[in-house]
């Protein structure tokens, strides 16, 4: 990682700095070890040389310091110290730098110079004669005032002057170390101490040099390091020629003394020779760097060429495993790809269009033709538009198309894709991707076919409740209307009496509707009950007939009845919802007709099924108008319901009753103009197990006397509305029966508790208490009067709540007399008949 490289050579070069830094902290150390304790060869490191005077001792041990401090700094935070760190090597480099400049100035100026007495005052004559002061020389004091300069620059922000002069100081600083190392080599006393201005002493030019090479190592990345450190054939090239350049004419001229001082040859030849020698050893050097220069480009080239044949076979690899991620995406998703030469006009499928096709893999002609006589018929031509469209306008393919399989299915395919075009602008090619979208199709169209259902059923349901609206308003404004008549004094006892029967018709009407609509949700939601006990076929034919007479005469339309031979007396099923259904298709069938007759026919077929056709000869229906006959919520024309009236729940209701009991309603025949025959039937359920007995007079209520049947009888009528606390009092005392009142179900329960009845009628919506509450709460105390539960809300699951929280029965409103009598009867215990009346 490039982060972890340049942490690991920024740690590489300040190891090396501090490694500078001890080696140069270490050799004035020893030479002030020297001076403490009279050690000449601690002095100069070796003998018969100058040494290093201690004053220079103490300022290369501050510069050391300060370079340990600087590297150390910037080891921990990646630049240049901060804080005491930096505070403390300014003011390190303040003191040599002040100490240099003192001291430059006492050679110049022939100044004394009293800190170098203040060490150690005493002097030092040395071998050569030359008498020494115990002053830092003129080349130290130099050497310290670059390498302070170049130390103290490393505290200020990167720049490019900064780092120019960062690498040039220290540089200036050992090129005076090597100049005393020449010096010391070739015996040359003008290089290290021939007079008051020249003197380095052997232990700091090797001080001064390591300074400078911790310094440079700090800023490795510009200046002459930089090009050191380069890979390239430059840098390989100056890092052997700086070696050579300094060592082969240093060791040239030592041998040529050498053999001048041995008498090997003439004084006068030396000059010839040592240009001879440095003219060999620099050719000698320059072949050398030149092979060694071409080796390192053939490495290059080899390990370049080597990179490319990896980067050649990761790319192929990463291409294959591309290509093998597409291939298993393309597949995973069903996605085939196409690709289609304009010129040629040739074609080539993947393996998936083929499938896609319904084509075997490999079998696919590899032609345009071959592929539009895939498609059908009717999107041919479309498709091939499309496609030199694509071409002609350089826009996108998007086509949506059906194709035929080779077994005849039709399937749904979408083709996406892009021309090709060389240089001039002419089409090449058109390629793209085909996916399969017979199942979005199929779900589009389901969807559609729902939405247009739900807004047919939406506008059905609308119309049925305009026309509900129309049929509850009818009778309901005639009961107010006559109500009102009946109020008024002037009128005679006939008109009272005419109006309270049509008062009555109306309200029987309503009443009709509102049982359709509650049968209706009933059966749809398969919670009708329905009873199997025994009756006679015929009453209920002629009771239904006989309530349709009166309407029929108003138009003088005569209902004719058959039985067909060998018609059962007695069938088993549910008289009330044969009625229900035969009051349906009789009422329509007088409602329709003007004229003519009505005609009822009932048989027995072998299937146990009763048969009753029902013909007129009335307005009739055509074809388009049969297909919505037992639809919910409509009629087969929505002008019958302004010319007829009725909710178009009767057909509907009917047919879904008698299913219910074995049979079915459906249209025979029907002739605009001349009539319809509707056919219902039902099961006969004689052979069925626990048929119930029928009730006393036959098919339809039981008749009870009235005016003494609850004589005897106290009971609490629990009810919040005034108008039915009048209603059913007046039809409970005109049986005989004591009546007592509560207004909410918290008094009923206070009522019932302190009182002793025979009977409680309970209302269910009621406030304070409802009937729910109130019942439970008198379950809980052990209350075990009958209790008849009174609701308008005529459903099903509310007549298993009642029976759920402690009820007896439970009657709907609007209340039938009859029926409220004959359930309070039935909750009391019957006598027992006397031995001999058994």
């Amino acid at each position: 990682m490039p982060f972890q490289s340049e942490a690991t050579n920024s740690l590489e070069r300040n190891r090396f700095a501090v490694w500078a830094a001890v080696i140069a902290l270490f050799l004035p150390a020893m030479n002030l070890f020297g001076w403490i304790f009279d050690l000449p060869l601690f002095r100069s490191l070796l003998p018969n040389l100058p040494p290093m005077v201690p004053l220079t001792a103490l300022m290369l041990i501050c510069l050391a310091a300060n370079l340990l401090i600087t590297s150390s700094a910037q080891a921990r935070r990646g630049a240049s110290g901060t804080g005491k760190s930096r505070w403390l090597s300014l003011g390190l480099a303040t003191v040599v730098l002040i100490v240099g400049l003192w001291a430059i100035a006492s050679h110049v100026f022939d100044m004394p110079f009293f800190v170098s007495r203040w060490l150690f005052w005493h002097q030092v004559v040395l071998e050569r004669g030359i008498l020494y002061q115990g002053n830092m020389s003129m080349q130290s004091a130099s050497s310290m005032i670059l390498l302070t300069i170049g130390m103290t620059l490393l505290q200020f922000p990167r720049n490019r002057h900064v780092d120019f002069f960062v690498q040039l100081l220290p540089l200036l600083a050992m090129t005076l170390s090597f100049i005393a190392y020449i010096g010391y080599i070739h015996d040359i006393t003008e290089f290290y101490g021939s007079s008051r201005f020249v003197g380095l002493s052997f232990p700091t030019a090797l001080s001064v040099s390591f300074l400078s090479a911790g310094i440079l190592s700090l800023r490795p990345d510009s200046g002459i390091y930089r090009r050191l450190r380069g890979s390239g054939a430059a840098p390989f090239f100056l890092r052997r020629f700086l070696v050579f350049s300094f060592m082969a004419p240093t060791v040239t001229t030592f041998l040529i003394s050498f053999g001048e001082e041995q008498g090997l040859y003439p004084s006068a030849f030396s000059s010839a020779l040592f240009v001879l020698l440095t003219i060999l050893t620099l050719t000698a050097i320059g072949i050398y760097i030149a092979n060694a220069v071409q080796r390192l480009e053939t490495q290059q080239m080899a390990l370049q060429q080597a990179r490319s044949k990896a980067a050649l076979r990761e790319s192929e690899e990463s291409l294959k495993e591309t290509k093998e991620r597409l291939e298993f995406a393309l597949e995973a998703s069903r996605m085939g790809t196409w690709e289609t030469d304009w010129v040629t006009k040739a074609t080539r499928w993947s393996p998936i269009t083929e499938r896609l096709f319904g084509l075997p893999v490999g079998s696919f002609p590899g032609s345009y033709e071959a592929f539009t006589e895939r498609l059908h018929p009717e999107d041919r031509e479309r498709v091939d538009r499309e496609c030199v469209d694509a071409m002609r306008t350089r826009k996108e393919l998007d086509s949506t198309y059906r194709c035929i399989w080779p077994d005849g299915t039709i399937h749904w395919l979408r083709s996406v894709g892009r021309a090709k075009f060389d240089e001039r602008g002419n089409p090449l090619a058109l390629s793209g991707t085909v996916i399969d979208m017979t199942n979005e199709k199929l779900y589009q169209e389901t969807i559609e076919e729902a939405l247009e259902a739900a807004e047919s059923a939406s506008r059905l349901k609308s119309a049925f409740l305009a026309n509900m609206s129309h049929e509850i308003r009818t009778p309901l404004g005639a009961i107010l209307g006559f109500a009102d008549l009946l109020a008024e004094p002037e009128s005679t006892t006939e008109e009272k009496e005419n109006y309270l029967g049509i008062i009555r018709r109306n309200g029987e009407t309503l009443s009709h509707l509102i049982n359709d609509i509650l049968d209706l949700s009933k059966v749809e939601s398969g919670r009708l009950d329905v009873e199997r006990v025994r009756f006679s076929l015929r009453d209920v034919v002629d009771e239904v007939v006989a309530l349709l007479s009166v309407r029929a005469q108003e138009k003088s339309l005569p209902i004719k009845v058959s039985y067909a031979t060998g018609l059962p007396e007695h069938i088993v099923s549910d008289p009330i919802r044969l009625k229900q259904i035969l009051t349906n298709l009789i009422g329509n069938a007088v409602k329709f007709t003007s004229k003519g007759e009505v005609s009822v026919a009932v048989s027995f077929s072998w299937k146990n099924q009763v048969i009753f056709d029902i013909a007129d000869t009335g307005i009739g229906i055509n074809a388009a108008q049969q297909e919505k006959l037992f639809q919910s919520f409509s009629q087969a024309d929505g002008s019958m319901t302004r010319r007829f009236g009725g909710t178009g729940l009767g057909l509907v209701l009917s047919r879904k009753l008698a299913e219910i009991l074995g049979g079915t309603v459906e249209l025979l025949t029907s002739l605009p103009g001349q009539g319809s025959t509707f056919r219902a039937s039902i099961r006969d359920a004689t052979q069925s197990l626990n048929v119930a007995k029928p009730p006393a007079g036959g098919a339809g209520a039981t008749s009870v006397p009235r005016g003494d049947r609850l004589i005897g009888r106290r009971i609490l009528l629990v009810e919040d509305l005034p108008d039915n606390q009048r209603m059913i009092g007046k039809f409970l005392t005109q049986e005989g029966a004591a009546l007592d009142v509560a207004v909410n179900g918290a008094d009923g329960v206070h009522q019932a508790l302190m009182e002793e009845y025979d009977a409680v009628l309970m209302d269910l919506q009621m406030p304070v208490m409802d009937g729910y509450s109130a019942t439970a709460k008198l379950r809980h105390r052990g209350y075990k009067v009958p209790i008849i539960a009174l609701t308008a809300h005529a459903m099903a699951d509310v007549e298993k709540k009642c029976l759920s929280v402690g009820c007896n029965a439970y009657l709907t409103k609007p209340v039938d007399r009859e029926q409220l009598v004959r359930t309070i009867l039935e909750q009391f215990p019957k006598p027992e008949l006397p031995m001999e009346m058994r």
